[in-house]
């Protein structure tokens, strides 16, 4: 589970002091009573606290204070609210309001309708939580009261988060921090801050997440707001954790844990120490981890926290059944079921009945399984809860296939699918980056995977179309989820009023879908669904009209699987298309010709071992023996595996388009060895492609063409003030600087002339690329850093590294600033394009970078796999140059400085000629992607 920024909600006015919190207090006296309660629940102890507000409340009443009970009433609802009891809330403070009116009380309805705000917000009820937020903004500004206006702004600010209007929430809880800020209420101020870091955590920008983060806990440490300084640690860990950072996240939790067992705060001390445990099963410390939820069990059946106690039931039943302690999880998960049926909560009744489903499924017991299965899909279609019916399906979906009822497990994949594509129209950016399709990301593999095996069983050439079109829908998904996290907005290629006409149909869908969630009556959801449906209608049809009309556009937004037959006649004679699935359950090799079409299984888990340790052995060229005999090895490991099942169909090919997947995008398929030692970069010429539904998009398109100047080369960006880091901001993303790309960028240039344009040091900077028009330049070149794997976790999409940042910009040449870029050229080179830090290459990253660059204008991509030696770099640089130059494919040239580089040949000190590049260490990281 990924770790939850918890997000300030303002339910209460500032509780007062109190004399003492034992029996020596004023029992006489109402407010006394009021204040120690307050101060009981502000530690977590609910019973003593409901006991004391109930104590005060026979006071008010005996006393007819209508005020005082009503003011009382809301506070005890505020309690139930605080502990999951959203029913009782809900009856208390109608209860309160109606004594408030009666009271004529303002100031305590409007501190009534805020927390009504957060109730309804909190239940699903999002246009009824605005209501009550309004009435509550207006009851404020007539008391003149700025400070409960700020309160009540902030609140609507956090609901429009909830809604994923990320911009308009921004606004509202900047809106509050000024009003704070004039009424000096410094806790509040950091308050706002933290829920600002909240909306820069959905949003990816885990970076300004942080910095809003310790400046609000800078100012709660200055005014010893221990109790808020506990929640922003606590927040803390949760963005650490996020970016994978566990000893940070672990100091942090521990921080805040401190904070709340020294001040007695049990609610808050339970919360830290269940964030500690995930952290600890995140991390694989399975025994610490059960430790934690134990610590956290024992407070929370204590105070009776019912809500909180059943994500500890929760989290220890997924624990257990990681450990292989099925029994016992057994035992755990029925607590969590009637714990979750007492609270009513439906959708994790559904969610724990997959897990029970999980339990027996992992004893083989799938026959078993169906049952709470099939009552999990009921109750899911019920609860209108897409998540929890795709869940239902997928699980479906595997048992039926173990069970031998192929049909059924290939009817409830197909659901899957088709409920997983409804509910992504209806989602942000946010939702998808915190993980809510994790589940089920592998939904269209695991469907053609089904397919394939139906067609093994049947050899229907319809079973075989259908496993390929999954496979190809599964990949442009990956893609377009990747940019919906990222928050990418395309704007090149679609008219201005088509793109504001999409956006508006798709907020609207959204707003409307999770108005329906919360919709209780019959009625409205009857209303709501229809009012969805016609929506959706609008939208598909915008599609099909952008498809006819913008196909560019519309291959990347709206993607479309190609046909396989297509695909064969788009290939030469002498052409071979090599499609990599590589999937937890079921790996496949598609080989695809112009007159024929196999598949063939192999070992993916073996494989992404074997291409780690290649990598790992890759790593040093110098070193001989053991390491060189362990390299061979692997080569020829990966080519049997890889290659060798479609060996047979490279007979008279001459070039070899792959299409890889995960890990296999990291690994060079040229430096892979035959038995008889021949390179396959020996006998064959290889690019990469996204897919084949692009390949086939990139065969159709045009090539660059008109007058256009040769070479455009940035080269060794300043990343920081005096090319070090350490003068960076805390914070800052700090990158080497890259020296030798200085002459890389300089050799290239020189094989174009003196037409050739290069931009070097602080001339290599983001503003300087997006004042030229890029679509009067062949060659690109980009030798920098590109940031594709976990040291963008904050940036949330794959960038470009340039000089940095004295004239507005960040530095940073994004996925979106790319797809957003116009060019017209032949071959984009990313020459340094995995850091220079060692960092593996992510498959997703090269494949959402360099179609970027495809949609925005080039067919051809060179990119590195690893970094290398700034020597071998600029002589294989300088002949791929001259090639380009000379009117070679990008393919043909790279091949032949491949080698050129290869066979360069130096004498030693005793006079010996040696190849100090022979080995695939310097040759073998280049490859391209797209078609030449």
């Amino acid at each position: 589970m990924q770790p939850a920024l918890s997000i300030v909600i303002l339910v209460t006015a500032c509780a007062g002091t109190t004399r003492a919190d034992t029996a020596q207090a004023d029992r006489s006296d109402p407010s006394v009573l009021f204040r120690l309660a307050e101060r009981l629940a502000s530690r977590g102890d609910y019973k003593k606290a409901l006991a004391e507000y109930g104590a005060a409340l026979q006071l008010y009443k005996r006393a007819r204070d209508l005020s005082g009970t009503g003011r009382t009433v809301d506070r005890i609802a505020r309690l139930h609210l605080d502990m999951g009891h959203f029913e009782t809330a809900r009856k208390a403070f109608a209860a309160s309001k109606m004594l408030l009116d009666k009271a004529g009380d303002n100031p305590g309805l409007a501190e009534l309708y805020k927390n009504l705000g957060v109730l309804e917000d909190l239940t699903g009820h999002s246009d009824l939580a605005k209501t009550y937020l309004e009435k509550a903004i207006r009851l404020y500004k007539d008391l003149k009261d700025n400070v409960g206006i700020a309160h009540a702004t902030m609140n609507m600010g956090v609901l429009e988060e909830s809604f994923g209007r990320h911009d308009q929430a921004r606004k509202l809880i900047t809106r509050a921090l000024a009003l704070y800020k004039a009424a000096k209420q410094k806790k509040f101020e950091a308050a706002a801050l933290n829920n600002l870091a909240k909306i820069n955590l959905g949003t990816g920008n885990y970076l300004k997440a942080l910095q809003d983060l310790n400046k609000a806990l800078e100012n709660t440490r200055k005014l010893g707001l221990r109790p808020f300084e506990a929640k922003i640690l606590a927040n803390l860990g949760a963005v650490y954790q996020r970016l994978g950072q566990v000893e940070k996240a672990s100091k942090s939790y521990n921080d805040a844990l401190a904070l709340n067992q020294h001040d007695g705060r049990q609610r808050e001390t339970a919360r830290n120490i269940i964030s500690l445990a995930r952290l600890y099963r995140t991390a694989g410390n399975l025994k610490k981890s059960a430790d934690e939820y134990s610590k956290a069990a024992s407070i929370l059946e204590k105070i009776k926290d019912n809500a909180s106690l059943l994500d500890v039931q929760t989290g220890m039943t997924a624990l257990l059944i990681q450990q292989g302690e099925s029994e016992k999880a057994a035992r755990v998960l029925e607590r969590a079921l009637k714990t979750s049926e007492n609270l009513k909560r439906q959708s994790e009744v559904v969610r724990l009945l997959a897990m029970r489903a999980m339990l027996d499924m992992t004893g083989g017991k799938f026959k078993q399984a169906l049952k709470p299965l099939k009552k999990a899909l009921r109750l899911s279609k019920d609860l209108g809860s897409p998540e929890s019916l795709i869940l239902a399906c997928e699980l479906l979906s595997f048992s039926y296939r173990k069970l031998g009822m192929l049909n059924r497990a290939i009817k409830m994949s197909e659901r899957s699918v088709s409920e997983s594509e409804k509910l992504r129209e209806l989602v942000s950016g946010d939702e998808l980056k915190t993980g809510l399709f994790s589940r089920f990301v592998g939904g269209y593999s695991r469907l053609s995977s089904l397919y394939l095996e139906q067609y093994q069983k049947t050899k229907r050439q319809k079973s075989l179309n259908k496993a390929f079109k999954a496979m190809e829908m599964g990949r442009a998904r990956g893609l377009l989820d990747m940019i919906a996290r990222g928050g990418v907005e395309i704007e090149q290629g679609l008219p201005p009023e088509l793109l504001a006409r999409e956006q508006s149909l798709s907020r609207k869908a959204r707003d409307i879908s999770r108005s329906l969630k919360s919709a209780g009556k019959k009625a409205d959801k009857q209303r709501l669904s229809g009012k969805l449906a016609k929506l959706l209608e609008q939208r598909r049809k915008l599609a099909d009209q952008i498809r006819k009309k913008y196909p560019e556009y519309a291959a990347v937004k709206y993607p479309t699987a190609a046909d396989l037959k297509k695909v064969q006649h788009s290939l030469g004679k002498d052409e071979l298309l090599l499609e990599y699935s590589l999937a937890p359950d079921d790996s496949h090799i598609w080989a695809i010709g112009r007159k024929h079409v196999t598949v063939h299984n192999f070992d993916g888990q073996q494989v992404k071992r074997w291409i780690g340790l290649y990598r790992y052995v890759l790593r040093d060229p110098l070193v001989r023996g053991l390491t060189r005999a362990r390299r061979k090895l692997l080569e020829l490991k990966l080519y049997k595996a890889l290659i060798s099942p479609v060996e047979h169909r490279l007979k008279g090919k001459n070039r070899v388009y792959i299409s890889p997947s995960g890990e296999l995008y990291s690994l060079p398929f040229s430096a892979l060895k035959r038995e008889d030692g021949d390179y396959l970069a020996d006998l064959l010429m290889f690019s990469y492609v996204p897919s084949a539904t692009v390949f086939l998009q990139l065969k159709d398109r045009a090539k660059p063409s008109g007058n256009r100047r040769p070479y455009l080369g940035f080269g060794d960006p300043v990343f920081a003030p005096d090319d070090d880091p350490s003068k960076l901001p805390h914070g800052s993303l700090k990158l080497p600087r890259l020296p030798g790309t200085a002459q890389e960028v300089t050799v290239a240039a020189k094989a174009f002339g003196d037409s050739a344009s290069v931009f070097l040091r602080r001339k290599a900077k983001e503003s300087t690329l997006k004042r030229l028009d890029l679509s009067s330049y062949k060659v690109i070149h980009f030798a920098t850093h590109g940031l594709l794997g976990p040291e963008v976790a904050w940036l949330g999409q794959p960038a470009l590294a340039l000089s940095c940042c004295d004239d507005g910009q960040d530095g940073l040449l994004t996925m979106q600033e790319i797809f957003n870029l116009k060019l017209n050229a032949d071959v984009v080179i990313l020459s340094a394009c995995n850091t220079g830090r060692g960092k593996e290459v992510r498959g997703e990253g090269v494949m959402a970078l360099t179609r970027a660059f495809f949609y925005a204008g080039t067919p051809s991509v060179v990119v590195t796999l690893w970094p290398v030696p700034d020597q071998s770099t600029s002589l294989l640089i300088a002949d791929f140059a001259k090639g380009l130059a000379h009117g070679e494919s990008p393919s043909r040239a790279l091949a032949e400085a491949r080698n050129h580089l290869r066979s360069e040949t130096k004498l030693d000190k005793w006079g010996r000629p040696y190849r100090p590049y022979e080995h695939p260490f310097y040759w073998a990281p280049f490859v391209v992607l797209g078609k030449d």
